[in-house]
């Protein structure tokens, strides 16, 4: 069983990097250790969500730490707090970091999103509690940004996502847990990305 969408249906038009963050502070509180996502700059502005089930591991560091007000989401601070607590980036985190890097380089205007439809990270996916299962603030990012592509990586994630049933305006893909994809897979959906951002716009 699917936990429920709280703001799928709930239409969230025209909102200024002011009042998202309001509305984000509302749902989560604060402090909010937990990721419920990383990006550059304003959420607003990414065409492109990456999304999984939830992080594979915890930082002491509370979310709001890298939020700038006017500004966004501070990623590059965020990955050097995330790096100094690892001997070596995640699988995971590399094969988006490829994605990420290949699209860029193929149309310069892309914008990503990394998130997940649990914030609740944990070191396997079978370790989430039930009352851990809330995809409140996945769904919030998801009605507030109305992003153009997202990349879904897992099996549980993709079925939560076709059960959406979001439209065409919408184009969502599909791939195994970046666990299981390699360099070559990588740059293809990186590719792929680039495409149907530039079709789009």
């Amino acid at each position: 069983m699917f936990p429920s969408r709280l703001f799928h249906n709930r239409e969230v038009k025209g909102l200024d990097i002011g009042e998202f963050e309001t509305q984000l502070r509302e749902l989560m509180g604060a402090p909010f250790p937990d990721r419920p996502f990383v990006c550059e700059g304003s959420p607003l502005d990414c065409q492109v969500f990456i999304v999984g089930i939830n992080a594979a591991s915890s930082m002491k560091d509370d979310f709001w730490d890298f939020w700038r007000p006017g500004y966004g989401f501070d990623r590059a601070t965020w990955l050097d707090a995330y790096l100094a607590t690892r001997t070596k980036p995640s699988r995971t985190r590399k094969a988006m970091q490829i994605i990420m890097d290949q699209a860029i380089a193929e149309h310069s205007e892309v914008r990503f999103l990394e998130t997940n439809i649990y914030s609740i990270p944990t070191a396997r996916e079978n370790m989430l509690k039930s009352h851990q299962k809330s995809t409140k603030v996945f769904d919030f990012l998801l009605a507030s940004i109305k992003p153009q592509v997202l990349l879904v990586h897992g099996a549980e994630p993709a079925q939560y996502v076709r059960n959406l049933g979001l439209g065409e305006s919408t184009i969502v893909i599909e791939s195994p847990h970046f666990i299981y994809v390699g360099h070559d897979k990588a740059r293809e959906h990186g590719r792929e990305i680039a495409r149907t951002i530039r079709r789009a716009n």
